[in-house]
């Protein structure tokens, strides 16, 4: 590589000397597998481990919950803004390519406490970033927390078990 004083020279040796490093730096380094199954959503990044958004079923909260532990997984806990955030573009990504509306059940549940709103699995409570205004409003009437694409991709509460809030699941592995 040839530095002259001529400013096109110059900054063009420093590309390639950049591209050398950048080279050398990524050949050099693991490129970590996807521990995912196959069809899980990759969300390690944002200490999610995998995600399962079920397009194929739809039930009742006692159903998709069932279904993920056929998956070896649970419903969907979502304890950070930043984890929010991830799961709403891929759940509008997920409806962009299906072509559809969907809802989704989460592992929120206000379950033998009534208003006391905690994950299923960790026993950790519901942050209030996740609701959109007004909820949870349905009492003893709505116990299982799930996402809605009419809310603008936010959550609400819902009978867990009624013939008319069957919906579909995100299952989660957190240890894939």
């Amino acid at each position: 590589v040839q530095f002259t004083y001529n400013r096109m020279n110059f900054q063009s040796g420093l590309v390639v000397v950049f591209c050398i490093h950048f080279i050398s730096f990524a050949v050099g380094s693991k490129v970590e597998a996807n521990p995912c199954p196959a069809n899980w959503i990759q969300a390690t990044y944002v200490d999610m481990g995998c995600l399962l958004l079920n397009t194929t079923m739809s039930g009742t909260w006692f159903e998709a919950n069932k279904y993920c532990q056929t998956e070896g997984a649970t419903l969907v806990e979502i304890p950070t803004e930043e984890q929010f955030e991830f799961l709403k573009m891929e759940m509008k990504i997920v409806s962009g390519q299906e072509g559809h509306r969907f809802d989704w059940w989460t592992a929120g549940t206000d379950m033998g406490l009534e208003g006391h709103w905690m994950w299923m699995r960790s026993f950790t409570p519901v942050g209030d970033f996740l609701w959109t205004s007004g909820k949870p409003n349905q009492g003893e009437n709505g116990n299982c927390m799930y996402i809605n694409q009419g809310y603008g991709w936010l959550a609400g509460d819902w009978d867990c078990a009624g013939s008319e809030t069957r919906t579909n699941a995100i299952c989660q592995k957190i240890d894939p």
